[in-house]
Parts: C-alpha cells; structure tokens; sequence
C-alpha cells in the first residue's frame, strides 16, 4: 500500500529494501523503498551515477536483486524462476535511453515491433501485422513505415518505434529509462508527451527516471530523488518543487531553470559524491551537506513523513538558511 490523493492505494509494482551491488563492492541500490500503484507515474532524479537506472532494471528484474523483496500486483517476484518471469514481463514494457542502440539495425521495424508478441507466444501472423500497424499509427508513425529499417529513421522516430514496441503487449508498468536524453531537444518535447498522452489513456503505471528535472515536472505528479543509491526524498511534485526539503534536493533544484525562466539561489555543494564502494557512514550526503552535525555521521536517517506524501531522509529537514548557504 502506498499513499495516493490523500488514501491508500494497492501498489502495482513495490520495491522493500531492495539492493544491488556491483563487482569491487559498488552498492549502486541499497536499502530502498519504492511503491507505483496502477496508472500512476512516478519519476526518479538524481545525478549520473546515484542508481537510477540500476533501480529501474531490478523492478522489472532485467537484472537480479542482492537483497530485498520485490512485488508485483501483491505477489512477491524475487525469487520467481525464469520461465515465470518471461511469462510475466508480458505486463512490463521499457523504453532506453538510445534509440540508435536499442533496435536490431538487421530487422525491419514490422519485426522489431511484433517481437514481443512472438516472444510470448501472441496471435498468429495476421493478428501480430494488423497490431504493429495499429501500434505504430498509435506512436504517430505510418503503416508503410513497417518495411523499413531503423537507420532509415531520425532519432525521434527510432525512440517512438522502441515505444511501439514496449507497448505491443500492452503491459500494465512502463519503464522509461531517460527516454529523450539521445534526442535533439527540438523533438524531446515530442516524444514527451506522446509519453504523457499514451500513459493517460492507456493508464500505464510508470517509472520515468531522468536527470533532467523539467522532463520529470511534466511528466510526474510524484517525484523520488535519489543519492548514492537511496532515496532522500520522496513528494507529490507541487510540494517537492515548492518546498524541497532535503538539501540535498534543494541544491538539485537550485541548479535547474523555474518554467518562467526564473532561477533559484543556487546552491553549490562543497567535495565530490563519494565512492558507492565506500560511502559514508550515517547519512550519506552528510560529506557535502552544509547542515551536517555528529549525528548524521553516527545515526542513518530513515525516510520519515514531514508533510501530507512527503518523505524525506534527513535528520534535519527544511530549507536552508542563507548562513548554511555561505558556510565555508
């Protein structure tokens, strides 16, 4: 169960302590909480490197979990064997950051597209030719587009056949992992909200995980920021841009562009992110957070709530004072 519009909502996809590490003992998830109920979306932020798209491949278990459970529609998946598993990705689609990688350049886009309905076994031949070209009117693209191959494509067309295919099953959860981050940034607006608009009406549950925060402010009503694999924050997207409550969020915020153009104080974060080989002790941003005391290096803090779907890991949560902002 996790909050939604002011009650509780049976989550789709549920991630409890989930954890992964990595060769050279990089723990790139650690610990970390997540819940997505049916047709919501929720985006995931934070800088390279922090375990976002880790993360979103241990929900759909493209890669395996070192610790923790993970659910689907109720039922604890972690452990489920393979052919199991390949049944149940029918309900999951992805979508990748690059278009020019993630399409076989020696199948035509009717065979890219129809894939996943061969791969579990959906319809015949004629059922799988009437779909992709209803799949591919559906992402804006036209029926004798099916012939072709991908390098005949720019790359907003190549990222909307990879959504074709992501959805040819018609899964219940979509992935999106930086989708318009390879893209010109004349076409990600495009690509977005064909995203936004296909999740509406076909109320897809997603995760939409990006570094750039105005991608996520339009696509996601909640927002979960992440740091050094844990989440920090976690809020409905009006309170976590209004009032940020995790420095580490705040300084996050500072450094992106309000939608009129207007920029907050910046806020500029002192060292380098440590190792995830050998983070910190306690609080994990306490090394570059200019409020950090004893205790954040004594105590973790937990995902705690300080406003109504607000969560936050900090010891001492709310905005930052100007003298923590010109602390040296």
């Amino acid at each position: 169960m996790h909050p939604r519009g002011g009650g509780l909502v049976s989550a789709l996809v549920e991630a409890r302590a989930l954890g992964k590490v990595f060769a050279g003992g990089v723990r790139a998830v650690d610990g970390v909480d997540l819940a997505i109920g049916p047709g919501e979306t929720l985006g995931l932020v934070g800088e390279s490197g922090c375990g976002k798209s880790t993360l979103a491949r241990l929900l759909i278990r493209l890669i395996e979990p070192d610790a923790g459970t993970l659910l689907f529609r109720g039922a604890d998946i972690t452990h489920l064997p393979d052919r199991a598993m390949r049944a149940l990705r029918r309900d999951m689609g992805v979508v990748f950051q690059d278009p020019f990688g993630s399409l076989n350049p020696r199948m035509t886009v009717r065979d890219l597209v129809a894939e996943p309905m061969v791969v579990h076994g959906t319809g015949d031949g004629a059922f799988r030719r009437a779909r992709v070209a209803e799949l591919l009117g559906t992402v804006g693209l036209l029926p004798d587009h099916a012939e072709r191959y991908p390098h005949e494509f720019s790359g907003g067309q190549r990222q909307r056949i990879a959504i074709a295919r992501a959805l040819a099953t018609e899964p219940a959860f979509l992935v999106c992992d930086e989708p318009t981050s390879a893209l010109d940034v004349s076409i990600q607006a495009q690509v977005l909200n064909l995203l936004r608009e296909l999740q509406s009406r076909l109320g897809l549950a997603c995760l939409f995980v990006s570094h750039n925060l105005a991608a996520v402010r339009h696509m996601a009503p909640r927002v979960a920021v992440m740091y050094l694999g844990r989440i920090v924050e976690e809020a409905p997207r009006e309170a976590l841009f209004a009032t940020p409550q995790h420095p580490y969020t705040q300084a996050l915020l500072s450094a992106a562009a309000e939608p009129g153009g207007e920029r907050r104080t910046r806020i500029v974060l002192k060292g380098e992110v440590p190792s995830p080989a050998d983070p910190p002790s306690g609080c994990r941003f306490r090394t570059r957070c200019p409020r950090a005391v004893a205790r954040c290096a004594a105590e973790e803090p937990k995902l705690a709530e300080v406003a109504p779907g607000q969560r936050v890991a900090c010891h001492f949560p709310g905005a930052l004072r100007p003298e923590e902002l010109s602390a040296p």
